[in-house]
């Protein structure tokens, strides 16, 4: 997976790459299709592919459903940076008073 690309470009990708091979006969199982996308992801994922693991038995999970846990985690990982770079943008911003001869 390309670090700054979205998981919908990954996904993308390797459902084509899938079709492609199906249509010159190569059958995949949803274990095998959903075994080589959680390997393939990069580091970013693997607290939401551990727990992933725990909840829903990998090898029975449809591929659609897996790619909506992948997609829901994405955005929850975005919504999560975005709010921490309005904290920041909060923390930085300062308050400058007027000074008046009368407060002496």
């Amino acid at each position: 997976m390309l670090p700054n690309k979205p998981i919908d470009y990954f996904l993308n990708r390797f459902k084509n790459i899938a079709n492609n091979l199906q249509l010159l006969g190569r059958e995949f199982t949803c274990q095998e299709m959903n075994n080589k996308v959680l390997r393939s992801l990069s580091m970013k994922y693997n607290g939401i592919i551990n727990p992933t693991g725990v909840y829903k038995d990998i090898n029975t999970l449809p591929f659609q459903e897996l790619m909506g846990i992948l997609k829901n985690a994405e955005m929850k990982m975005l919504l999560q940076k975005n709010i921490e770079q309005e904290d920041a943008m909060q923390a930085n911003k300062s308050i400058a008073l007027k000074q008046t001869q009368g407060d002496f």
